[in-house]
């Protein structure tokens, strides 16, 4: 008792000073590190995720064919690939106490919202020359783009690059749009022709706001190869002469199945952390 006594009244006082910030280091390592072993692909999780994917395809398969026999309009088969999504931005935004998720899951209904009217427009005759669908296709890109930023911040740590990231994303996409608009020929420049371009960009930019940050990759790599895909097709089948009809039909409905994937996986991740907390 004396030795204890004596032991402490000789301690300096710097490092009783210096023990407490090292147990509370402690202390976050722990929580952190329980928060990073979240298990969220439980059994239960992976047979439904695989029950979806396994179906959708098959069903997709036939959806195509029935599309090339032109029994149904293309348009009316992206709807049906729509609803359940929006269902799902629906119940993330009630579910979810994340502001981020939130605000994704609200850009996310409207690009629900924009892309089921362009898939109507689809199957009803315009004036080819009309402009609606371009803004429609504008309008669907960016808010896409604004679903992903906030869906791709949550849950990950903004690093060194993730900073500069987003600093130099909007200027780099400007004078990107601006010199291909610039290098394309006088007779095709026009408006139309500069909201085609900024299409394009935005698509690029919804791809590398998942696919060009480690963060992403590291601490949410399902929604990060999920959600990457879409943009990824969608650029694919823009270009001339790549595909035939039977392939743009069946990789587009694989673009929207990979959306409710992801989504999926957010409202999964969503329901295992708030069991924790």
């Amino acid at each position: 008792m004396a030795e204890s006594i004596t032991e402490s009244a000789t301690t300096p006082p710097d490092e009783g000073m210096i023990a407490i910030p090292a147990q509370t280091e402690q202390t976050q390592g722990n929580n952190i590190s329980a928060e990073t072993a979240v298990v969220i692909w439980t059994p239960r999780f992976i047979v439904l995720f695989a029950l979806v994917l396994v179906t959708a395809l098959s069903v997709e398969s036939i959806l195509t064919q029935v599309i090339l026999n032109g029994q149904i309009a293309p348009g009316a088969v992206l709807i049906i690939h729509a609803l359940p999504i929006l269902v799902c931005w629906i119940v993330l935004i009630i579910r979810t106490r994340s502001l981020w998720l939130r605000l994704g899951g609200s850009f996310g209904i409207l690009w629900t919202l924009f892309a089921s009217v362009s898939f109507v427009l689809s199957t009803i005759s315009i004036d080819p020359k009309s402009a609606l669908p371009l803004h429609l296709t504008a309008a669907t890109a960016s808010a896409l783009l604004g679903s992903y930023i906030c869906l791709s911040i949550d849950r990950t740590l903004l690093h060194y690059w993730d900073n500069w990231f987003f600093r130099l994303a909007l200027i780099v996409s400007g004078c990107v749009v601006a010199l291909v608009y610039f290098i394309l020929p006088l007779d095709i420049r026009s408006t139309r022709s500069l909201e085609s371009v900024a299409v394009a960009v935005i698509l690029f930019l919804c791809l590398f706001v998942w696919w060009l940050r480690p963060s992403c990759w590291r601490y949410v790599p399902g929604p990060t190869f999920l959600f990457g895909i879409p943009p990824f097709i969608l650029l694919i089948l823009a270009i001339p002469n790549v595909t035939n009809s039977a392939n743009f039909y069946f990789f587009s409905q694989v673009a929207l199945l990979c959306l409710l994937l992801g989504v999926m996986r957010l409202l999964q991740g969503e329901k295992t952390s708030s069991h924790i907390h």
